[in-house]
């Protein structure tokens, strides 16, 4: 209710804790701890306290930017709503998400090639679809782009006669010594890019706060399969994290980026990979599991968020249909394409933290704390958030959901 009041910076949820843990930390685990629940807290006392993060404002008049509904479209806002869900995000949803709520005329288990020409013209309508919807809520609202950053393609050879492209965004007039953000996108591993306007303009965002961004343009598991594009992620970020004398580096993935994004923390580590200047991994509303996981009797049991909220974003089906395109037939249920069929023991090698934040009205937000937990246990998360009223990646459609005109700051 105080999201939906504007008046919400942040919402944190320390993985494991009981009641005020965080407090009794040294008393609970005989001073042994591995949790950081304390020093979380901490961090994060200390953090609100140095925030340059403007108070909260009224909503801007931006143009009107979203049509009546039909039958579909009015249905998915009625749910929306009765979970909690802001009517403004749920109109923005309900006028550029139908294909959550839209059979595809294919199945997981259909031939391959049927999957693939269904998830490609899909995929070309949701791009265009993003592209027209930002560059409305731009030209309304041109005081939300980034000013001073300049942007560059390079084409990075990677071995095997292969070349990774990493799209860098760069601050015009960088601090000496600022961080680069690895920013993998999402897309379920098949669709967008870094050349995608939302994408460009989080870049933009990112490199105005003082950070380098590159980000790889992984090939897509329409066209090759796993472990194509996670290849293209491990060799983007070794070659990013190649000079020992560069500056502190994070790994940024949303939704099936995040999935990349601790796939190739793994990965990195197991190939050798210098990995001494990355800082961490922050993995947000990521897409973990394998076909069969959303295709389980589990995900239909009322009570999980799966089924609660279905379609806000992506929906059970969409998810197994991405799913089983990236994994091919070979490798439904290898561990390592799958970071929820990780083991402890692969958790444990992490290389790196892990910081997990999730949304609220996600389907994903269940496996996602699970996962987190699991990483908390083995002594790898900093921290774990969650933005409270968003659907599965509304933090980068935010300006697309809202109009521009959003009180929510998922974004920031």
């Amino acid at each position: 209710r105080v999201a939906r009041a504007g008046k919400l910076t942040s919402f944190h949820m320390l993985q494991g804790s009981p009641h005020a843990g965080a407090l009794a930390e040294p008393v609970l685990t005989g001073g042994r701890s591995r949790t950081r629940w304390g020093a979380a807290l901490a961090e994060q006392v200390v953090a609100v306290a140095q925030s340059k993060a403007p108070r909260p404002k009224p909503p801007r008049p931006g143009r009107k930017l979203h049509h009546a509904p039909d039958a579909k479209a009015a249905a998915f806002l009625e749910k929306w709503v009765a979970k909690g869900g802001h009517p403004e995000v749920g109109r923005g949803m309900a006028a550029g998400s139908g294909f959550v709520y839209t059979h595809f005329g294919v199945e997981p288990d259909s031939p391959r090639d049927a999957i693939v020409n269904v998830m490609k013209s899909l995929g070309e309508t949701m791009t265009a679809g993003y592209e027209a919807a930002l560059a409305a809520v731009l030209e309304a609202n041109p005081d939300m782009h980034p000013e001073g950053v300049c942007r560059e393609v390079a084409d990075v050879p990677v071995g095997d006669g292969r070349r990774v492209p990493l799209h860098y965004t760069r601050p015009r007039d960088p601090a000496p010594g600022g961080p680069v953000v690895y920013f993998i996108h999402g897309g379920g591993m098949c669709w967008f890019s870094p050349a995608m306007a939302m994408y460009r303009w989080w870049g933009d965002t990112l490199a105005g706060l003082g950070a380098t961004v590159a980000a790889p343009a992984f090939r897509s598991s329409l066209d090759h399969p796993y472990p194509a594009g996670l290849d293209d992620c491990v060799d983007g970020l070794a070659h990013v994290l190649s000079d020992p004398g560069g500056p502190p580096v994070v790994v940024f993935g949303d939704s099936g980026g995040a999935h990349l994004a601790i796939a190739a923390l793994y990965a990195a580590g197991r190939r050798g990979v210098d990995l001494a200047r990355l800082r961490g991994v922050v993995a947000y509303a990521p897409f973990l599991g394998n076909p069969a996981s959303y295709m389980s009797d589990a995900v239909k049991e009322r009570g999980t968020t799966m089924c609660e909220y279905d379609g806000f974003g992506v929906s059970a089906y969409s998810q197994a249909l991405a799913a089983t395109v990236y994994a091919g037939e070979e490798h439904q249920h290898t561990a390592e394409a799958w970071p929820l069929l990780y083991t402890d023991e692969m958790i444990a090698s992490f290389d790196a933290p892990l910081c997990v934040v999730v949304d609220e009205l996600d389907p994903l937000r269940d496996e996602s704390a699970a996962f987190a937990r699991r990483v908390a246990r083995a002594g790898k998360l900093t921290s774990f958030h969650m933005l409270q009223g968003s659907p599965h990646a509304g933090a980068l459609a935010e300006p697309v959901l809202t109009g521009g005109r959003s009180r929510t700051r998922w974004g920031a």
